[in-house]
């Protein structure tokens, strides 16, 4: 493993950095993926807004996107929309959550926190994408007001894609191939550098305030 392989890990285990998505016209871009068979699509989220909120999307023209209303995440792929409703625990209490979206052959399964939240038969969608983070699309009406953090892509068992969005920066890197992605219309201080507690919590260094609730914010791992 490489140097900075090592320090990042580091990083990322006893403090990194999170970014607040809180603008009406940020978002980010990822290089093009293409998703041609079974795939598993997790992230860590943690929002507290109802609303009905893109995750991760095309570009604008509905192809396929992850959202979460107050209701349930859903899926749309291949001109049909699938909603997975919460169970008795509703992740939108701003803490972070586990979210996990698993396609196996034509069944997608989601999870919380690795607790399934059913599975739909859907019709899998096996053409590029140009998908973006945070941003609205057509259907969709909200941006993603909350954080996104630790992104992971897997197309047939191998991981195409690892965003630790832990970067400080407009460039958000892919530490599996490269495929850096960018932060469009955002501000330096939607970053904010957290040390990890022994709870597992994250708590906030000096952050600005706001778009940050303190300079020393709790992120409670859920």
């Amino acid at each position: 493993m490489a140097i900075f392989e090592v320090l990042n890990n580091q990083q990322s285990y006893f403090n990194r950095y999170f970014r607040r998505n809180v603008g009406d016209d940020d978002y980010a871009t990822i290089p093009e993926v293409t998703l041609a068979g079974d795939f598993v699509i997790e992230f860590e989220l943690l929002t507290s807004t109802i609303a009905n909120q893109l995750i991760l999307g095309d570009s604008h023209t509905s192809t396929i996107y992850f959202n979460v209303s107050s209701i349930g995440f859903s899926v749309y792929m291949s001109g049909a929309s699938d909603s997975f409703a919460f169970g008795s625990t509703t992740p939108l209490d701003g803490k972070l959550h586990k979210i996990k979206y698993q396609l196996i052959g034509t069944s997608m399964e989601v999870f919380v926190d690795n607790v399934s939240l059913g599975v739909k038969t859907v019709v899998p969608y096996t053409s590029p994408v140009n998908l973006r983070l945070y941003s609205s699309n057509s259907v969709t009406s909200n941006n993603l007001s909350g954080i996104l953090a630790n992104l992971k892509i897997y197309d047939n068992g191998t991981l195409v894609r690892n965003y630790p969005i832990n970067d400080n920066s407009s460039t958000i890197r892919d530490l599996a191939n490269g495929q850096n992605g960018t932060i469009i219309n955002g501000n330096a201080d939607d970053w904010g550098l957290f040390d990890r507690q022994v709870s597992g919590d994250w708590k906030g260094n000096g952050l600005a305030v706001p778009p940050w609730d303190s300079v020393d914010q709790v992120l409670v791992t859920a």
